[in-house]
């Protein structure tokens, strides 16, 4: 809402954008009302804990994973892949989750550089 505002998006744009997430969010809530008709109720808070549990021992699953497991793993993490120059090794994009559960309290010298793995210059 915030690019049409800007005039980045048209309305037409948006309107599209729009009714595909609401059919996306129809869609959940349909699969939702499956599970919950079809088993047991979802205990939220063990779901929780298990996904917290999860996402903070990443590397945990990731050593004990096969190899299809490992790459799953690693595009989740790194959605548009790693990619490799006569620079080095590195990442254009981390998925948005481990960047909102950053550490801030880590001084930025102790960080991986933003852009990717890659040591910044």
């Amino acid at each position: 809402m915030d690019q049409m505002q800007d005039g980045v998006l048209t309305g037409e744009d948006f309107r599209v954008l729009y009714d595909s997430l609401n059919a996306q969010l129809a869609e959940t809530e349909t699969e939702l009302n499956a599970v919950r008709a079809n088993g047991p109720e979802l205990d939220v808070d063990t779901a929780f804990g298990y996904l917290s549990h999860l996402v903070w021992n990443q590397h945990i699953f990731y050593q004990d994973s096969d190899l299809e497991e490992k790459r799953r793993v690693a595009r989740t993490i790194f959605p548009a892949g790693i990619r490799c120059s006569k620079d080095g090794f590195g990442t254009a994009v981390t998925h948005s989750l481990f960047s909102v559960l950053a550490d801030e309290s880590v001084s930025p010298e102790h960080l991986v550089a933003l852009p990717g793995i890659e040591p910044g210059f």
